[in-house]
């Protein structure tokens, strides 16, 4: 009535400050005069704080387990001793390349957590040495087939190399450097260990002359071949 004025203030109940809704009620609100009745259903919502995590870059050998997923920065700050639970992720995948860390399992409830963009998981070429074995074939013979003797280390799981091993180009007679020709797969830096080799041995051949003759005091005629073999 008039200029009356309530003391005090409205309030609410329940004073936590997590993430919620949380009913506003009469508190203090008084005056002498008054019968007073709250009435109503109004609220305060807390909402979570968007917060922005930025995760350092890292990489792994292809076949090692991942390492942990760190958080370089939090902006804004984490709020008092609050702490993030659970752990950042990645995208999936195993082979070789570069995979985007995310969120993962990384959880507030008082929080809205966007992971930022650019850090991720580079899985390198695993680094193998072939070694071969050592061959031979006979001058003028197709190359025999190159066999892998080892490959340190093992390689991971079921992989298997696509291709074939090579050799430095040649044909005639000596010692060829077994290399690693069209031997591949994208996950495995390959060396092929120097040593082994293909050796190209002579061809045996048998020479048959012709027989002639000729006159006393006569020179002596060209000599024939009759055959060679194998020819």
């Amino acid at each position: 009535v008039g200029t009356d004025k309530l003391s005090g203030s409205l309030a609410r109940t329940d004073k936590s400050e997590n993430v919620g809704d949380y009913a506003i009620n009469k508190g203090t609100l008084d005056n002498a005069n008054y019968d007073i009745t709250y009435a109503g259903d109004a609220k305060l919502t807390i909402n979570k704080l968007a917060i922005t995590v930025t995760a350092e870059s890292t990489s792994k050998t292809y076949g090692d387990a991942d390492p942990e997923f760190k958080v370089k920065s939090i902006v804004p700050k984490l709020i008092g001793s609050d702490e993030l639970s659970g752990k950042l992720g990645r995208e999936a995948g195993s082979t070789v390349g570069d995979y985007a860390i995310n969120k993962g399992t990384l959880d507030n409830s008082n929080y809205e957590i966007t992971v930022a963009s650019g850090a991720k998981l580079t899985i390198n070429k695993l680094a193998v040495t072939v070694t071969a074995e050592s061959t031979s074939k006979t001058y003028g013979a197709v190359d025999p087939e190159f066999k892998v003797k080892s490959i340190s280390p093992a390689l991971v799981g079921s992989d298997e190399l696509s291709g074939k091993l090579g050799r430095e180009a040649g044909l005639t007679v000596g010692d060829y450097a077994i290399n690693k020709g069209t031997l591949d797969n994208a996950n495995y830096e390959i060396t092929v260990a120097s040593g082994a080799k293909l050796t190209i041995n002579k061809l045996a051949i048998t020479v048959t002359a012709e027989s002639t003759s000729k006159t006393y005091g006569d020179s002596d005629p060209e000599f024939k071949v009759d055959t060679v073999v194998p020819a």
